[in-house]
C-alpha cells in the first residue's frame, strides 16, 4: 500500500506544489463491510474532532468555538447532547433560518441525510422544548412531508425547527 498527495503541478497555480504541506490520514480496521464498520461516523469523527477548552474564570469545559458560559451555569453531573438525530442519520447543517424575523424569530434549519442507504426513522431529540418541526426545501419553504419522518435510502431532508423561547 502507498499513500501519495497528488496535485495539479501547473494549473491553476504553477507554485501550488511548492512549500510545506501537512495532512492527516487514518486506517480503520473493522470487521464486515463499511456499514458494519460504521465508516461514515468514524470519518466524521476523524475529520472533525471534538475540541474542548476550559474556561479559566469558571473552570467549566466549553466548546472551543463557543462563547464562555455565564458564571451562573453549573456543569451537569451527567452528559447531555444538544441535538440527537438517530444512529444512521448524519447532520449536514444546523443554522438559523434565513427569514428568522417576526413570528419566525428563533427558527432553525436542520439538514440531515441517510448515511447508509437503508432509510429509516428520523428521531430529532433535543433538551429544548420544540414547538414545531416542518419539512422545507432548500429555499426554506414549507413542503408536504410525504414520508412522515422517515428518510428514504440516501435521502437528504431539511426541516424548520421552532423552539419554545421563554425557557431560553
Amino acid at each position: 500500500m502507498r499513500l501519495t498527495l497528488l496535485k495539479a503541478p501547473l494549473w491553476p497555480d504553477p507554485g501550488a506544489d511548492r512549500g510545506f504541506h501537512q495532512f492527516r490520514y487514518g486506517i480503520l480496521p473493522h470487521a464486515g463491510n463499511w456499514r458494519q464498520g460504521r465508516t461514515p461516523q468514524q470519518a466524521i469523527a476523524f475529520g472533525q474532532p471534538m475540541t474542548v477548552a476550559i474556561d479559566k474564570a469558571t473552570n467549566i469545559p466549553v466548546g472551543a468555538h463557543s462563547r464562555a458560559p455565564s458564571p451562573a451555569i453549573v456543569p451537569s453531573p451527567t452528559h447531555h447532547s444538544f441535538l440527537t438525530l438517530g444512529r444512521d442519520v448524519g447532520l449536514a447543517a444546523f443554522k438559523q433560518a434565513e427569514d428568522s424575523t417576526g413570528d419566525r424569530a428563533g427558527d432553525w434549519i436542520l439538514r440531515c441525510w441517510d448515511m447508509y442507504g437503508q432509510g429509516g426513522d428520523i428521531s430529532i431529540q433535543t433538551p429544548l422544548e420544540m414547538k414545531s418541526c416542518i419539512a422545507v426545501n432548500l429555499l426554506e419553504e414549507a413542503i408536504a412531508d410525504d414520508n412522515g419522518g422517515v428518510l428514504r435510502p440516501w435521502e437528504i431532508a431539511t426541516f424548520r425547527l421552532s423552539f419554545q423561547t421563554d425557557n431560553l
